[in-house]
């Protein structure tokens, strides 16, 4: 069965240029981990876990606000690269798509000042979690040949918790609406404010 064309508004292109950014993202917050020591399996650095996931989740946003600098933005679902119908794997990346002027008018009305804050706690709260995770782990399970894996599943389970507490909450104490969903996070408009028309790919509920 042949594959489906893709719709006119993707772009290959930006996808590329979106990996190439993650690439060199990943490969900065990597050297800057390494800055905060070293890290084994008899020891699991806090401040080099930590350290790497606040320069990931910061060059990501920055990522994502060049993307929107070049007239694009990334869907509310990923895309499926790759793989078919059969066993073939396929990547999920983000769906960049054209910014029409209807969506661009639509993007504008966020909260901005709220929007920017809540990007920087989420990044701020994402690191510091890790911190904590990490260091109290230490703490309570110095030893164990299969203690990578554990620290591993406690870490996703706490930073998990963590990610809906803050997703749910942040709007209620700002009182903010969701305004529309990019690549799984919210954008945020303040209450009051009459919601416009959304494009199916990008609401909060697909």
């Amino acid at each position: 069965m042949p594959r489906p064309t893709p719709p006119r508004n993707h772009s290959g292109l930006i996808t590329l240029l979106w990996c190439l950014l993650q690439g060199t993202n990943i490969f900065i917050a990597a050297i800057a981990a390494q800055t905060a020591g070293i890290m084994t399996t008899e020891f699991l650095n806090p401040a080099m876990v930590s350290t790497f996931l606040l320069f990931y989740l910061t060059g990501r946003t920055l990522n994502y606000g060049l993307i929107h600098l070049l007239g694009y933005h990334a869907a509310a679902a990923l895309d499926d690269i790759g793989g078919s119908a059969s066993s073939r794997p396929s990547v999920s990346l983000p769906d960049f798509q054209r910014s029409s002027t209807h969506f661009k008018h639509i993007y504008h009305q966020r909260a901005k000042g709220r929007q920017l804050l809540y990007q920087t706690g989420f990044i701020l709260m994402e690191s510091g979690v890790t911190w904590a995770t990490t260091a109290l782990f230490n703490h309570f399970f110095p030893a164990g040949s299969a203690r990578i894996w554990v620290w591993l599943g406690c870490w996703l389970i706490v930073l998990i918790a963590w990610t809906i507490g803050y997703e749910t909450y942040f709007p209620k104490v700002f009182r903010l609406n969701v305004l529309m969903t990019e690549h799984g996070q919210p954008v945020f408009i303040r209450r009051g404010v009459p919601l416009p028309r959304i494009p199916d790919n990008m609401r909060a509920d697909d």
